[in-house]
């Protein structure tokens, strides 16, 4: 494989290398391929070829990957003893009792040491980390040259596998004790990981006690991988929670809890999450909803709360915010033994959702998906949604909702020719 992505940094610290890397390549450093301290020499030696290893600060998990991410960057303070030698860079996964390597990224190492003696590179492909992966270095038959003093400071150890029958996609590692450099194989590497974030909503304003209303949330994730997300409402005393949907997964309810689980949240994505519900007296009644990267191990928790106002029946009844009043549906006025209301079409904002999920919300909320149009957008990305017909609200149960979709963008206007001189 050919050299690639080589920048060297310009000084002896981790700090220096990143601050080279182009704006794609930011995100959480794990790991530490420093000059070691102290060092003043570079040493060749033999590298078993079969072997992956890093270096640890002694107690800590430094290279097991927190949350599901994308391998941005990595990098190593080895250099080759000559032009055409090679390092790797291994993710190991657990399969089950054993420890399997996942991926393998190599990168040709230049002939001499880099300024500063570290050397970066960029995966030649998409590397997508899950959480519990752990990271390690392996180097190329040969001779490898590493920086020689002060290479393993104190409090630091060596993690050490062997891969049977040699490092490649699906082989098994174990722990690996014998001829091996920690000081020649270490390496950092920068991830780029979900950003989960959500906007909470509640309505209709002023809704009626009695009737139906909508807490509705979008979760979007505007980070660099696709990632589930959990979302949760504790929904508010006082507020009977009808039914609970979410675009690209599913709900359950439990009492005033309303969990939901997002099967996977594409970077750039969005979704939306309605929880329908009836208030049983006038009032504000403030909603929390939180949303989660479900597999990370340090998630970042997004939260948002919106308000919903309920007033009180007007004098002699009235609508409810269901359709119809209380004459039309009988029953007693008293509030004993009250009819079941008809049920009612709810539209929630809809926008950048996916056609197909925006479909199948509408019919959960007793909606009909009527025609699509398709528009240009320089905004939306090609098949979600742009906007429905009627908007965010509640009609007749049944009511088609017409749903207009991104084509993707504007075509580019084409040059103009330049006149020709005559």
């Amino acid at each position: 494989m050919g050299a690639r992505g080589l920048a060297a940094a310009g000084a002896v610290t981790m700090a220096a290398a990143l601050a080279a890397l182009a704006p794609a390549a930011q995100g959480r450093t794990l790991g530490d391929a420093e000059r070691p301290l102290g060092a003043t020499t570079v040493r060749c030696r033999p590298v078993v070829a079969d072997v992956v290893g890093h270096q640890v600060d002694e107690g800590s998990a430094s290279w097991t990957v927190p949350n599901r991410s994308m391998l941005a960057s990595w990098s190593t303070n080895v250099t080759a003893s000559g032009p055409g030698e090679s390092v790797s860079l291994v993710v190991l996964r657990r399969d089950g009792s054993e420890l399997r390597i996942a991926a393998v990224d190599t990168a040709t190492l230049p002939a001499t040491p880099p300024a500063g003696g570290i050397a970066t590179f960029g995966p030649t492909g998409s590397i997508v980390l899950e959480p519990g992966d752990r990271l390690g270095i392996a180097g190329s038959d040969g001779a490898n040259c590493g920086w020689e003093k002060g290479a393993i400071e104190a409090g630091r150890q060596a993690a050490v596998w062997k891969a049977e029958p040699a490092i490649a996609l699906g082989a098994t590692v174990a722990p690996y004790v014998g001829p091996w450099s920690p000081s020649q194989l270490n390496l950092a590497a920068v991830v780029a990981e979900s950003d989960v974030h959500v906007a909470a909503t509640a309505g209709p304003a002023n809704v009626i006690a009695g009737g139906l209303a909508q807490l509705s949330a979008t979760v979007s994730n505007t980070g660099a991988v696709a990632t589930p997300v959990t979302v949760r409402d504790s929904v508010p005393a006082g507020l009977t929670v009808e039914t609970a949907v979410a675009g690209g997964g599913s709900c359950a309810v439990a009492g005033q809890q309303v969990t939901c689980e997002i099967a996977s949240l594409a970077p750039g994505g969005s979704v939306p999450v309605v929880v329908l519900v009836t208030p049983a007296a006038p009032g504000s009644y403030g909603n929390t909803v939180t949303a989660r990267p479900t597999l990370d191990r340090e998630p970042s928790v997004s939260s948002a709360s919106a308000t919903l106002t309920v007033v009180p029946q007007p004098s002699g009844g009235g609508d409810d915010g269901r359709g119809g009043d209380d004459r039309s549906r009988g029953g007693d006025r008293t509030g004993e033994n009250p009819p079941p209301a008809p049920r009612r079409c709810v539209v929630p904002a809809l926008a950048r959702t996916p056609l197909n999920v925006a479909r199948g919300l509408l019919r959960q909320l007793d909606c009909r998906p009527g025609k699509v149009t398709k528009q240009r957008s320089k905004k939306i990305r090609k098949g979600a949604v742009i906007s429905t017909k009627p908007g965010r609200g509640q009609y007749r149960a049944g009511s088609a909702v017409r749903i207009v979709v991104s084509s993707g963008k504007p075509p580019r206007k084409p040059l103009r020719r330049a006149r020709a001189r005559r």
